[in-house]
Formats: structure tokens, C-alpha cells, sequence
């Protein structure tokens, strides 16, 4: 035996943030998501703060993300800067790191998909040692990690001893380890796919060497990087990430291959958004109605403004000119996303976004609001909103019905019926729906 340790589960996911204070655990892994909602449900509630509590968190907050990875890094850092972060741990970090039960956390990993660099800068200039690695299940957990001093927000870290790693001719990262697997269980066509000839295993990510630090950079999925019809590079991964780093956002899936621009998909944060909306007296009944609100739209548009001013630095990535912002919030039994809330790569990245050619465009101001003709359960609509890369006080916004919006699927077995696939219930027969009502009739003695 190298260590023991124990081991401790939560009561359940709404418990997970206090029972993390109780723990106390010295060890942490999570996937980015799960970062992202502690960081929102921090933004939340500092909103509803007093002014002066905050002012000293977003004082200190600035001050941190000058000092604060510095320090942990061990570089030198201004005898000024010392004392002020100082200061900042004992009034913000220190009931910070205790409230989201970090406070006797020794080394932080995270993994599982990537991460964005500003959430990763967030938790470090906190002063939590947070460090990425890459691994799979095929390769018995880890390819790539991190070295102490030698933590980047957009590398995963060097090879492991023992590993080997190689980039395609295509972009994707292939590697052969003595803990990689043999193959998968009564699954021989899948096993042969994917391996190499020369037994490399192929990982499905595509990703690169970083000539400074050496270390590998991961940049998305082989089958969802792409080009734009210019010819600009297009990673969708990329771009959810920057746009899930604000609170109101939760989820994102970008289009952009082989089209001539870039269009996003989100889904807005609840508890995010409603907080926001109580505050600036904006009544809402349901999560279709507040998505739908003209002023969300341009709480929205804001956010994605400001991503497309930070992909205008870059140079290189393609920037987003319209989002839509679904009437539903995506759910695993749809088949939208995961059991463990990732993204259903195979089915938005794969599928034929069919919308209707028949658009209302309207002229508008960002805070008026226009009542759009309603039909059947749409009155919440969703809109293709056209932005540029800085904020107009005047936009052309086009109106789309959610009615007209359908993602076709490949039929699999299961839609054998007939049955259109985005219903999760066939059509119920009209007959048997009469006889339904004329027994339940005679039972209430109206017959």
C-alpha cells in the first residue's frame, strides 16, 4: 500500500455544497462543470449582497487575478501585491474557500472535457491548486498532467513516464501506454477502429504541442473542429466554453462548419436569470417565458459581445453573429445532452437543423418588446438575434417560431412506428381517447 485514504460520498446533488463544508476533503476532482455551478451560485449570491461586501469582492477579486496565480506559481510578486492579497485572503478568499468547502483542499484536478481559461484563472488566483490532465478510460486514466510550476489554463500538461504520444497527420492525438486496454468486450469492430496498424489507440481529440511550454493543447473533438466557408478556423468547444464562463449562461452548442458564419444554441441559467430578473422587476411565469424576455436577449447578446471582442484578440477563431436561445432547458431523456450533462456531440454536431425560410424581421430597440402571433404552446418563442462584434443600441433581430424548429435524426429501431423522432410519446389515437372520456362519463353518473 502507497496511502490510504477515505473516501466520502454527498447525500445527494443538492446537498453536495454543504456536505463539501462538512467533509472537508484534502483531495478534489470534478469536471469543469461542475466548477462553472459553484461559481455561478458564488456570483448569485454576491449579487444579493450588500454594496460593501460587494465592493471588497470585486476589489479583491481584481486584485487576485493580478497577484493571485503569481503567488501560487511561486513568482515574484511586488512586496504591495503581497500585503494586499494578504489582506484579501483573510476577508474574501478565506470565507470564499471555506463556503465552497475548499479550505483543507492540498491538490484540486480537474478533467472530462475542456475547461475555459478564465474559470480555471479564477479558482487558482483563489489560491486553490487547481491542475488539469487528460486521460481516457482506454489508457487507464492518465496520458497527461500538470507539474507543480508548470500550470497553464489552456495546456493539460506534459507526458506521463511510459507514454507515448503522437499528433496525426489530421490533428488527433493517438498514444500507447503499458496500462492501455486490449480491447472492448464482445466488440471486435469497434476495438479495430480504433487502433493504428503500428497499435497506437486513436483518442477522437484533436490537439497540438505547445511550442513554449511543451506541454499538449487540447482544442476540441477531430469530427467537430472545422472551417468556416472563408476558411476560418471554427472550434465549438472553444467558443461554449468562453460563452459558459458568465452565470447566465448554462449551456451552449455551436454551428459553423462548413457555413459561412457562426451560429450558437444556449440554454440560460435559471437561479442565474431569475435572480437577475427580480431585481431589475421583470415578472415571469415559466423558464419558456423569461427566455423569451426582449431584455434577456439583450442581457444575452451583452455576454456574447463581449466573447466576440475577446476572439478579435485572438485573430485566428471564428466569432459568433447570431445565438438562439432555446424555449427548454436540454434534458438527458431526450437524448439532448448526457446523464452526466455533457453536450449529445453525436446528435447536434450530426443533425440538419431545419428552419424555416419564413422569417419576421423586426427593427427594435433593445428594450422594447413586440407581441409576436402566437401558435400552439410557441407564444415563448425563440429568436435568431444578428449581432456584430460590438453592441448597436439598434439590431435587426429575426423572429422564429419554435414550432418551425426541428433537428432531423437518423431513424434508429426505435422510431420503426413511424413516429416523428423528437416526440418523446406517439400521437394518441382519438377514438380510444373518446372512449376514455364517455367510461369516465358513466362513471360520475353523466351519461
Amino acid at each position: 500500500m502507497v496511502a490510504g485514504f477515505c473516501v466520502s460520498c454527498p447525500e445527494s446533488a443538492d446537498t453536495a455544497m454543504a456536505d463539501m463544508r462538512e467533509i472537508g476533503p484534502t483531495y478534489f476532482f470534478a469536471p469543469p462543470r461542475v466548477l462553472e455551478q459553484m461559481l455561478t451560485r458564488v456570483l448569485i449570491r454576491m449579487e444579493d449582497a450588500s454594496r460593501l461586501k460587494r465592493g471588497l469582492f470585486h476589489y479583491f477579486l481584481g486584485l487576485a487575478r493580478r497577484h493571485g496565480e503569481k503567488l501560487l506559481n511561486g513568482e515574484k510578486v511586488s512586496l504591495t501585491g503581497r500585503a494586499l492579497y494578504f489582506g484579501g485572503r483573510v476577508l474574501v478568499y478565506g470565507p470564499l474557500m471555506n463556503a465552497l468547502g475548499f479550505s483543507r483542499v492540498r491538490v484540486a484536478l480537474t478533467a472530462g472535457e475542456a475547461i475555459g481559461g478564465e474559470l480555471f484563472s479564477f479558482y487558482r488566483s483563489l489560491g486553490l491548486n487547481l491542475k488539469q490532465f487528460y486521460g481516457q478510460t482506454e489508457a487507464f486514466l492518465c496520458l497527461t498532467a500538470q507539474p507543480a510550476g508548470e500550470v497553464f489554463p489552456d495546456t493539460v500538461g506534459r507526458v506521463m513516464p511510459n507514454v507515448e504520444l503522437r499528433i496525426a497527420d489530421d490533428g488527433e492525438v493517438q498514444f500507447k501506454s503499458p496500462g492501455m486496454f486490449v480491447n472492448y468486450f464482445r466488440d471486435p469492430t469497434r476495438t479495430s477502429a480504433s487502433m493504428t496498424a503500428d497499435g497506437y489507440v486513436k483518442t477522437g481529440d484533436a490537439g497540438f504541442f505547445d511550442p513554449k511550454s511543451g506541454q499538449l493543447k487540447i482544442i476540441d473533438r477531430v469530427s467537430d473542429v472545422g472551417r468556416l466557408t472563408d476558411g476560418t478556423l471554427f472550434a465549438p468547444k472553444y467558443l461554449e466554453n468562453k460563452l459558459k464562463f458568465f452565470p447566465n449562461i448554462r449551456e451552449v452548442v455551436a454551428f459553423g462548419n462548413g457555413r459561412d458564419f457562426v451560429t450558437v444554441m444556449l440554454n440560460i441559467d435559471l437561479a442565474a436569470v431569475g435572480d437577475w430578473a427580480e431585481r431589475h422587476n421583470i415578472a415571469y411565469a415559466s423558464y419558456q417565458e423569461l427566455a423569451a424576455h426582449p431584455e434577456v436577449y439583450d442581457l444575452v447578446a451583452r455576454h456574447v459581445a463581449d466573447v466576440n471582442r475577446a476572439l478579435a484578440d485572438d485573430g485566428m477563431m471564428a466569432r459568433i453573429r447570431r445565438f438562439l436561445i432555446l424555449h427548454k432547458e436540454l434534458d438527458a431523456d431526450d437524448g439532448e445532452v448526457t446523464r452526466t450533462q455533457k453536450s449529445a456531440v453525436p446528435l447536434w454536431r450530426n443533425a440538419t437543423l431545419r428552419l424555416s425560410t419564413r422569417f419576421t424581421t423586426v427593427r427594435t430597440r433593445p428594450t422594447s418588446r413586440r407581441k409576436l402571433p402566437s401558435r400552439t404552446g410557441a407564444r415563448a418563442c425563440c429568436r435568431l438575434a444578428s449581432i456584430s462584434a460590438t453592441w448597436r443600441p439598434r439590431c435587426q433581430v429575426r423572429v422564429l417560431h419554435t414550432s418551425r424548429l426541428r433537428v432531423a435524426r437518423r431513424r434508429g429501431p426505435h422510431d420503426a412506428t413511424g413516429h416523428e423522432p423528437h416526440r418523446r410519446n406517439p400521437p394518441l389515437d382519438r377514438e380510444r381517447v373518446a372512449e376514455f372520456r364517455r367510461r369516465q362519463s358513466c362513471r360520475r353518473g353523466f351519461v
